[in-house]
């Protein structure tokens, strides 16, 4: 680690691929409310009765073009409660933590993949120190700020089905990163797709926390906020 203050612009590597969140609408009838990784955010407006703004940015993973119907015409009580994932315990491995591009490569790569195919819930793990806490922001269709706070357990359960079934690509399209000493600050924007080579349907920005024992880097928080009207990435973000 470099003595002092640095600030590191780069792009990501061709490698690096990778994207995680909670959703909420509200209709008439209902509200609904899923906690999600990191991960949904805000799906083309064609297809929603009402603007794409008033859905979070935790839309990510769990809803894509194909699961979004079912979702805003389902009960509330249908949609609350969350299939329990069980994620073991191993060893990490030594490229995803021995850098800050292994953790980031990482990060994206494990929340990545076409429908049907299982998430490494298990890899993720190893990326985050044992408390670990991510927290969603977003607003609301009032313009209100909300936030999300969930542990790793509690984004797994959220993001895993919906991942699975429908697909979902995050990758990161430029970062900053600062460090002092030990610890480090990292902005990654990021854009979405519900396949590898489809049409991106939202951006955003993660913040990491990230922290150096010695042996190894791990990531003490994630928090993350969608692209949204009021709310454009600057260009600074977009390596501009």
């Amino acid at each position: 680690m470099g003595e002092g203050v640095r600030d590191v612009s780069r792009q990501p590597s061709a490698d690096s691929s990778r994207q995680p969140s909670a959703v909420r609408l509200q209709t008439q009838d209902f509200r609904l409310k899923i906690l999600s990784y990191r991960n949904l955010r805000k799906l083309p407006a064609v297809w929603f009765q009402s603007s794409p703004l008033d859905i979070p940015m935790v839309l990510r993973p769990l809803i894509t073009a194909f699961a979004l119907a079912a979702i805003v015409t389902a009960p509330v009580s249908s949609l609350s409660a969350q299939q329990h994932v069980e994620v073991p315990t191993q060893a990490p491995r030594a490229q995803d933590v021995s850098s800050l591009d292994g953790i980031m490569k990482a990060f994206y790569e494990v929340i990545s993949g076409p429908a049907g195919q299982p998430r490494d819930w298990a890899r993720d793990r190893t990326l985050y120190a044992p408390e670990i806490r991510f927290v969603e922001t977003s607003a609301d269709r009032s313009g209100k700020t909300t936030a999300h706070v969930m542990t790793h357990q509690e984004f797994v359960d959220a993001a895993d089905a919906g991942m699975v079934k429908n697909g979902f690509f995050e990758s990161e399209i430029h970062r900053v990163t600062k460090t002092f000493g030990n610890i480090t600050q990292i902005l990654s924007s990021y854009e979405m797709r519900a396949k590898a080579d489809g049409p991106v349907f939202g951006r955003g920005v993660n913040s990491l926390q990230v922290y150096w024992d010695g042996k190894r880097y791990w990531v003490a928080s994630v928090m993350w906020d969608d692209e949204r009207n009021g709310n454009p990435i600057p260009a600074e973000l977009l390596g501009q």
